[in-house]
């Protein structure tokens, strides 16, 4: 018998089922590689809503906040989406207002108040980040108009003025020189009466109130 061709012989056989294992592993790495993308990176603000929270032009109506609506969303089913709960505080009438820390610790707390059932009636987003003329960029993106009521903060400086929108739900707290925008409430629209009762008991009509620092 000739060992040295049957030695040559087995050593072809192992080197061709080597290559094909190889190849068979390739096959299945590019399988994977086409059935599993990379994720893309997200290319406008609304593909992260806690980057730009206040990209309100973006959403369907002026009083939704990264798809969140008052008189539409229970507090149970996005609580999770505004951060760790600080405190919750009983109003009366059936209300109670929510803090959510929501920015991180340091951060400006995001207010928001339900009613008996739990629906969300209101929210005030303070803004992270904001820029000068931002005031008017919302109103022209959202063709807001003239503000229903211009009001003042109770203890803040008089240059900030909260501009209230009452049948669109929204209003922008914003320096009234600069334009610059602060924090933007967002609630069920409904008269003058109701929102300074519910959602305007920080705010004046009244200048004396406000400070003079």
């Amino acid at each position: 018998m000739n060992i040295s061709r049957f030695i040559s012989f087995n050593d072809a056989k192992t080197r061709k089922r080597a290559v094909g294992v190889i190849f068979m592993a390739i096959v299945l790495l590019l399988i994977i590689l086409v059935s599993d993308p990379q994720p893309q990176q997200p290319t406008t603000d609304t593909d992260v809503p806690g980057e730009s929270p206040a990209v309100v032009q973006d959403y369907e109506s002026p009083n939704a906040w990264n798809g969140i609506k008052p008189g539409t969303h229970k507090i149970t089913d996005v609580a999770n989406f505004f951060g760790t709960e600080i405190r919750d505080d009983y109003q009366g009438d059936g209300k109670t207002k929510y803090l959510y820390d929501y920015y991180g610790k340091g951060g400006h707390p995001m207010e928001v108040i339900t009613d008996y059932v739990g629906t969300i009636e209101y929210m005030r987003v303070p803004l992270n980040e904001t820029k000068v003329g931002s005031l008017d960029t919302y109103r022209e993106s959202l063709k807001l108009g003239v503000a229903d009521m211009e009001l003042y903060k109770i203890g803040e400086p008089e240059g900030i003025k909260v501009y209230v929108f009452l049948e669109e739900g929204v209003a922008f707290e914003a320096n009234q020189y600069v334009r610059e925008t602060y924090a933007i409430r967002f609630f069920v629209p409904t008269d003058k009466d109701t929102f300074l009762r519910l959602y305007g008991r920080d705010l004046s009509e009244n200048i004396e109130d406000a400070s003079k620092f």
